[in-house]
């Protein structure tokens, strides 16, 4: 599950377009079409019924409802950390990539084998320091991230007021630079 800067000066202006963790603003934690799924981002992809509800945008990614344990999870965990922001959330929707298709699975079998390169780089069963992070983006951001990488993000929108590059938050602290 990847974690998708921080640039929350217009938070409670935008807030409606729901930061994103491969989240995005839509509906809030929506339950109406709760069916029962397990996505899985290792080896095969699905390891149960997807969700029939469109995907954020065709490429692969998936709604969690609300009662999913990663959505719980995440939605709880973004929420407190928020702290007093935390009320302004009024759309949430968590996606999870379910890595169907070559291209994907071959991206997963990458990564897995990079952070195994690390761990033996790190003295044997050594910690490859892979850790999750908030990255604050609009829906057709995350869209373009999932596509293509951070690295094909187009010109920030603040025009580069903050510099060119990524800016990602710990785990813990999303409004945290």
């Amino acid at each position: 599950m990847a974690y998708t800067g921080n640039q929350y000066n217009h938070l409670e202006k935008d807030l409606h377009k729901a930061p994103t963790v491969f989240a995005s603003g839509s509906t809030s934690l929506d339950t109406a079409n709760d069916k029962e799924s397990v996505v899985s981002d290792c080896e095969s992809g699905v390891s149960g019924p997807c969700f029939a509800q469109p995907s954020l945008c065709n490429n692969g990614l998936v709604q969690l409802c609300s009662g999913d344990k990663a959505h719980d999870l995440i939605t709880r965990r973004f929420l407190s950390n928020l702290g007093s922001m935390a009320v302004h959330i009024k759309d949430l929707t968590i996606q999870k990539n379910c890595f169907a298709g070559v291209t994907w699975q071959a991206r997963l079998q990458s990564f897995q084998i990079f952070i195994k390169a690390m761990e033996k780089k790190c003295g044997g069963g050594g910690d490859a320091n892979v850790k999750y992070a908030w990255c604050a983006a609009t829906r057709d951001e995350i869209c373009k991230i999932v596509e293509h990488g951070f690295g094909h993000c187009g010109l920030p929108k603040n025009s580069g007021l903050y510099g060119h590059g990524i800016y990602l938050s710990p785990d813990d602290s999303p409004m945290e630079r």
